[in-house]
């Protein structure tokens, strides 16, 4: 049967995903290198090309379904402190999110295994994560589940990019959305996400809040 012919008949979930492919035709897997609640991120490389990327592999369930169908808008966000995406597949039970590889490892180890810190770099650090929040404000969306986990260095050298992850994950929501679900980590969220307070149009407060924790953190 021609891949056009399947791509019809498919239920696509994300209208942006790639639809001629599969992502096995595109790109060969490699070894896990990261696992969440509901997702394993793999190295991956792209065939033909030698290219590295890492890949976000979450298994399809209807709890997911309303989230999953805005992450195609992302593939168009640009910014030196968020992790690229490069494409999305899908297959009939999974999702395929392509993205930038990063090699630094995680904020939160550099912190615990650097013996001594300057402000220099702490401000860095905290210019690099507002940055990427202000981009992403600029572009209609919040994320709402900013965490250590989440901040990523791009490399191991000092002066490294600090870079958002994923923030595809139902974390984003539009800025004119009233929100009052709990979608983040208890120990970086506000106080009125927890409490299940409708907060609305203050949604940047609550951003803030989960940023000022790192602020201390730092200090």
């Amino acid at each position: 049967m021609p891949v056009g012919s399947i791509a019809k008949k498919r239920n696509y979930w994300i209208q942006q995903s790639t639809k001629d492919e599969s992502f096995d035709s595109k790109y060969a897997l490699g070894d896990e290198i990261g696992r969440g609640r509901s997702s394993i991120v793999y190295a991956c490389e792209r065939r033909g090309l030698h290219l590295p990327f890492a890949v976000k592999i979450i298994r399809k369930n209807l709890d997911k379904k309303v989230f999953m169908a805005d992450i195609g808008v992302l593939l168009g966000l640009n910014h030196e402190n968020l992790v690229r995406l490069q494409e999305v597949f899908e297959s009939k039970t999974r999702i395929f999110i392509v993205q930038e590889l990063e090699y630094g490892g995680e904020l939160f180890d550099r912190i615990t295994t650097l013996n001594t810190y300057t402000e220099v770099t702490a401000a860095k650090a905290i210019k690099d994560i507002v940055s990427g929040i202000n981009y992403l404000h600029g572009c209609g969306y919040v994320i709402r589940n900013l965490k250590p986990e989440n901040l990523l260095y791009a490399t191991i050298l000092d002066d490294s990019r600090l870079l958002i992850a994923d923030f595809a994950m139902s974390s984003l929501v539009g800025l004119e959305v009233d929100m009052s679900s709990v979608c983040a980590s208890p120990g970086f969220t506000a106080p009125e996400v927890l409490k299940g307070v409708h907060y609305g149009k203050t949604c940047r407060y609550v951003v803030s809040w989960s940023h000022s924790l790192y602020i201390i953190m730092w200090l």
